[in-house]
């Protein structure tokens, strides 16, 4: 079964009224190889694919560096883009018009968002 696990703000930012004015400041989950892993999401889909599932987990492009990370042969996080940046901060109100366009979303059996 393909599964897809949806959370556009995949980590609670520290978040200042800058933020809202110029470039949002998020965490990266991509700089420390176990923060990644770490996260609920991708626990949970790491849990799915052990039962044989295959499962794509959809950060936030701002938590990631832009790029689709394998974890297994059934576990793979990509990132979606978020758009309208300000004044909609993408750590607490992320605009994703192309989640719905998302080939993980178009091949899933299973969205759970």
């Amino acid at each position: 079964m393909n599964v897809a696990l949806v959370n556009p703000v995949s980590s609670t930012p520290a978040y200042t009224a800058r933020d809202f004015l110029f470039r949002p400041n998020l965490p990266s989950l991509t700089a420390d190889p176990n923060a990644l892993r770490e996260t609920n999401h991708v626990e949970l889909g790491a849990a799915l694919s052990r039962q044989g599932h295959h499962v794509t987990v959809l950060f936030g492009e701002m938590y990631m560096d832009g790029q689709e990370h394998v974890l297994s042969d059934h576990l793979r996080v990509a990132p979606v883009p978020t758009r309208l940046r300000i004044p909609f901060h993408p750590g607490l109100v992320p605009v994703t018009p192309e989640l719905v366009r998302h080939p993980a979303l178009r091949e899933a059996d299973v969205i759970q968002v």
